[in-house]
């Protein structure tokens, strides 16, 4: 595949997928609407928390998914299996989560990639918490998708150099 199909058929599809599959069949959770709309938007407006991964090698782009508390609330407590958790802890409990469901994502949208992933190295998480937005450099491009769910939204967002995002997708500006 050239560089052109990179971005939404072989990077974004494979997340989308991974993160639906996962929010569904690991967290009983029910999508609602069209969750699989690709926006390219020149700024990137953040939920209450993201994590953030970086990938290097063969792709060089950072995934983001951003949460509203709601779901994130519901995913702390699914991990946790109905154990009691105070105030303070649930907090932590949130980014590390977070973070988690981050890796896990990425991780399992890897074998999807080009060449399988091969090449294709992963930084730690990295969360982020009350940041209001992230705007692009003018050689880059963000791509988003809103995933809904019974217990609010997340978004699943990569940015990275405008040549993986081409016009011919019919991304939404």
């Amino acid at each position: 595949m050239t560089k052109e199909f990179l971005c939404k058929d072989d990077i974004l599809t494979p997340l989308l997928k991974r993160t639906k599959t996962l929010l569904v069949k690991n967290f009983n959770l029910k999508l609602i609407g069209n969750n699989s709309e690709i926006y390219c938007p020149d700024k990137l407006d953040l939920k209450n928390l993201t994590s953030m991964i970086g990938t290097g090698g063969t792709l060089s782009i950072i995934f983001a998914v951003s949460y509203e508390d709601k779901i994130l609330e519901e995913l702390v407590k699914i991990f946790m299996n109905g154990e009691k958790i105070d105030k303070e802890e649930f907090e932590e409990l949130k980014e590390s989560v977070a973070s988690e469901i981050a890796n896990t994502i990425i991780g399992n949208s890897l074998h999807f990639f080009p060449n399988k992933g091969r090449g294709v190295t992963i930084t730690p998480p990295i969360t982020i918490t009350k940041a209001k937005s992230i705007s692009k450099y003018k050689g880059s491009k963000i791509a988003t998708s809103n995933i809904v769910t019974n217990f609010g939204e997340m978004t699943i967002n990569t940015i990275g150099p405008r040549l993986l995002f081409v016009k011919k997708f019919n991304f939404k500006e």
